[in-house]
């Protein structure tokens, strides 16, 4: 297993994937790609990464702290802010890197068929080009 993707909301339950990902990523000896998505802005199409940057200046720093605290891990780490809707990104990202996992939480809200996995997680798991790791993180 080379690649391992990890999208973050960076909720109260990130810390829990995160957890997961490092291991997942240690024992396979893994790069590991984490990725936030941020939804598309209304008045501008972002030219280029720092412009991006510079708009999502807590998120970029958010997930440059993920990366850095995997890598005094050993871990190969990258950091990905991405604008557009979570799902597609993962899965845009998923089959781009050539990810040969994607660690992410089982739980959301909505309705009923929603409340185990989640939207995103639903949509991912019906169109993702590979294993989808779930972990738990119901309260």
């Amino acid at each position: 297993m080379n690649t391992i993707l990890l999208p973050v909301d960076f909720s109260d339950k990130t810390p829990q994937l995160f957890a997961q990902a490092q291991a997942q990523a240690q024992a396979f000896n893994s790069t590991l790609y984490i990725i936030h998505a941020v939804l598309p802005n209304e008045d501008s199409s972002y030219k280029d990464k720092k412009e991006m940057g510079q708009e999502f200046g807590e998120e970029s720093s958010n997930l440059n702290q993920l990366a850095q605290q995997a890598r005094q891990l050993g871990i190969d780490t990258h950091a990905l802010l991405l604008e557009g809707i979570a799902a597609a990104v993962i899965l845009e990202e998923s089959r781009r890197l050539k990810a040969d996992l994607i660690v992410m939480g089982s739980h959301g809200r909505g309705t009923l068929s929603s409340v185990l996995l989640g939207d995103v997680s639903q949509e991912v798991i019906r169109n993702s080009p590979c294993p989808v790791f779930l972990v738990p993180t119901r309260s």
